[in-house]
């Protein structure tokens, strides 16, 4: 279940290397699941790679990590870094094609 238009799925796809055989699968939306930190990291658990697509107006857009979410080691902790691959994209609003 989505909500990009059909183009948009097919540029995101293109983005990734997929074909119209690749599966993508909404892990988590905020419409549906709430919008605290708590519901995304409940609904995505460990899946990876992640990709996340925000829609604001006329825009579309994100950023896809070829690894999971890591928690830091405790709740104080400022900061928490770790190795993964990541870009960032545009589907719509922003260029004439998904970029």
């Amino acid at each position: 279940n989505t909500s990009l238009s059909a183009s948009e799925y097919e540029g995101l796809l293109d983005l990734l290397g997929g074909n119209d055989t690749t599966p993508l699968t909404s892990l988590y939306r905020t419409s549906v699941h709430g919008t605290t930190y708590g519901d995304l990291l409940d609904n995505v658990g460990d899946a990876k790679p992640l990709v996340f697509v925000v829609r604001k107006d006329k825009y579309v857009f994100g950023a896809f990590i070829n690894c999971g979410l890591e928690l830091p080691e405790g709740p104080r902790d400022a900061e928490h870094g770790y190795e993964c691959d990541l870009w960032h994209f545009s589907l719509s609003g922003h260029f004439p094609k998904p970029t």
